[in-house]
Order: C-alpha cells, then structure tokens, then sequence
C-alpha cells in the first residue's frame, strides 16, 4: 500500500512537473479583433548599389542606416535611408572587428545601436554601433546526457537533444541574450516517423542563449494544437518569433494565430486573423525521402505564414498565399488589433521602421546588381 500510495503522488509530480513545462494553449483568450484602416499599401521605390556584393543575404536596419548583411562574404553593406552607398564593414578573417562566417545579423533590441551576429558554425558576435566586437561564444546546448542514454532515451528537457534550426532563422536579441529557433533531428525523436506525435506535442521550439557564454539558458514553447491535426508535416515546422520588452511573440507557419509568452514560458494570449486566399489543404510527407523530394514543390504549391516583424508599435506578419498567388499578403497589426491585411510583391519582406519611415525588401537583380526596396508610411486619418 505504501509502495502504491509513493507511485500514486510520483505520477501526480511527474505529470504536474510536465504540464509545468507546456504552454497552455486551450487556457489562453484568443482575440480576433479587426479595424481595417488600409487596404492597399504604396510604397516609393529606392535602388540600392549591390556592386561587389553576393547578392546573397537580408536587410537590417541598425542606428538610422540600412544593412545589407552579405551571407557569402561575411560582410556588412551600409546605406543611408535614401539608399546611398556609404561605406563597408566586417569581412572574413581573423582579425578584432572580423568574423569568420555570416548567416543572421540581428539589432538589439534595447535600442542601443549593438548588434548580434550569428554565423553558419554556431558562434555568436556581439558587436556596437561603431563596429567594435564586444564578445565572441559559441553556442553550448550543454548535453545533459550519456551518447548512450541520449540515443536510447531523448529527454526533452535536455537542451543536447537540440540544435538550430538554421533554415530561414528568425533570431532575436537584447543585448545580453539570444533568442534562436531550435529543433531535434534525433533518430528517434523526429517530425518524420520517429515517435513524431511526441515531437509535436512536447519538443521545444526557441532557446535563450547566454551571449558572453553561448550556453543555453533556457527552452522555450511547444508547438501549437494545429500540429496535431497534420502531424506529417517537416516542410512547414518552422517558426518566427519576435521578441518585444519582456514578451515573445511567435507564429508558426501553418497557424493563424500570434501567440504572446513571458520569459518564462508562459503563454498569456493569442491573436490574429487568418491571411486571405491561403492555399492550406497541404499535403503530409511521412519519409525523410518523401519530404526532401516535396520540399521545394510544397513551398511553392502551398501558402504559410513567411515573417514576424516590428516597426513604430506595429507588427508585421507576411504571408505566401501559395497556389498560383501572384501576390504575397502582409498584415498589420496596432495593439492586437488587424488593421491592414494587404497584398505586397511576392518574395517581399518587411525589413523595419526609421526616420518616419517603413521599409519593405521587394527584389534584387544579380545580373544588373542591385536591390530595390520600398519605403512608405501607415497614415490612418480617423
């Protein structure tokens, strides 16, 4: 009896300690409230000079200036906010104010004109505004178990059974920590085959790297019920988050809905609307064979949610609409409320606000080098 009453609260813990550990999504107030105020957007179109460059990476903005972080050659491009070519930084090498790869560059967000720079080896540069390296680390997802415990046994709460998930990263940062986008390849703890229904349900979708150290310091999010109804579907798990204050905000790229967390882990809401004329009927994969031969068909064929972005107190989520869509869709939001859900160029993406102005990345040609953004204001006259 007492062996059995010791079982009976172990459980209790056991199942407190993981319920604990989960966002709450049934719990949380969803609110689809709307105010359309625009319905079209118009945008000035400005040029930029990509001579010299790979043409091969994403806009910034940082301290008034535009950044044009050059993935290939691991340097950064600066232009003034009318598009005018100023000078060139960083670069690949081993000196201080160098780095040895490029892949995320992200503006902190506390304003000071600091930057993070992720490269394509796991290590993370914080650098200020005039360009001067403040600290390297490397990423340290701190295994937690034996290689033959961590094979046999994936324990979710190990940050060793993650890693991150590079394709299309969104990343995050105040200066002192790094929000990244994270996922598990593990043989037998998949979104494939493997025990993928505890994969949807339990695994961990960001984590909070410690700058100076590069350790994690803590796992964030599951993914949302949504998962659960398509469950085959590697080719649209991925997640772009946005990190406001002390809240971070996440949408999934098969769900409608914005969803609001603490620094802890707690979900506190949810908003949002769907994106119009989505082509959401997709189609599950089961093999990896399966899913890296659909990838790029899928990508194409079906619409999901592509960016999760800030400018002036808005946010700004951008959407492909798949099918045979010749626009892509942009909606923002005041205060959780929708206020625009517009059509913009496809392959178009939000970049920032500056100066009274927003910016949107509309194209770039490699043959004549050059990029073309658009620059426009959210004027509503109520």
């Amino acid at each position: 009896m007492i062996k059995k009453t010791i079982f009976l609260l172990y459980s209790l813990l056991t199942i407190y300690s993981c319920n604990d550990n989960k966002p709450e999504y049934t719990a949380i107030k969803h609110t689809n409230l709307k105010n359309i105020k625009f319905t079209h957007l118009s945008y000035d179109t400005i040029l930029l000079n990509g001579e010299g460059l790979s043409m091969e990476g994403h806009f910034v903005i940082n301290n008034n200036k535009l950044l044009f972080c050059d993935e290939v050659f691991a340097l950064i491009q600066i232009y003034d906010l009318d598009g005018k070519k100023l000078k060139r930084k960083l670069g690949r090498g081993p000196g201080p104010n160098e780095v040895a790869d490029l892949y995320r560059v992200v503006s902190s967000n506390t304003q000071t004109g600091d930057f993070v720079i992720l490269d394509k080896s796991w290590r993370v540069y914080l650098f200020n505004k005039k360009f001067e390296r403040q600290s390297t680390s490397r990423i340290d997802f701190r295994n937690m178990q034996s290689m033959n415990d961590l094979y046999n046994n994936p324990d979710i709460e190990n940050p060793g059974l993650y890693e991150l998930e590079y394709f299309n990263a969104t990343i995050n940062s105040n200066g002192k920590l790094l929000l990244i986008p994270i996922t598990t390849e593990h043989p037998k703890l998949n979104s494939f085959a493997n025990n993928c229904t505890k994969y949807y349900r339990d695994s961990y979708l960001m984590a909070l790297i410690d700058i100076e150290s590069g350790k994690v310091k803590q796992l964030l999010g599951k993914r949302p019920p949504i998962y659960r109804e398509y469950q085959y579907l590697p080719n649209f798990n991925f997640i772009k988050c946005l990190w406001i204050d002390d809240y971070i905000y996440y949408t999934t790229e098969i769900d409608p809905n914005i969803y609001i967390m603490d620094l802890d882990g707690r979900l506190t809401m949810s908003f949002g609307a769907s994106g119009k004329e989505m082509a959401t009927n997709y189609t599950e994969t089961k093999t990896l064979n399966e899913s890296e031969s659909n990838f790029f068909a899928h990508r194409k064929l079906f619409g999901y949610y592509n960016f999760l972005k800030e400018g002036d107190g808005l946010i700004f989520r951008g959407y492909q609409k798949g099918g045979d869509a010749t626009t892509d869709g942009m909606q923002v939001y005041k205060d959780k409320v929708l206020i625009a859900d517009i059509d913009i160029p496809k392959g178009s993406e939000y970049i920032g606000y500056s100066a009274g102005y927003h910016f949107l990345m509309i194209s770039m040609d490699n043959e004549k080098e050059y990029f073309m953004l658009g620059k426009f204001k959210l004027e509503s006259h109520d």
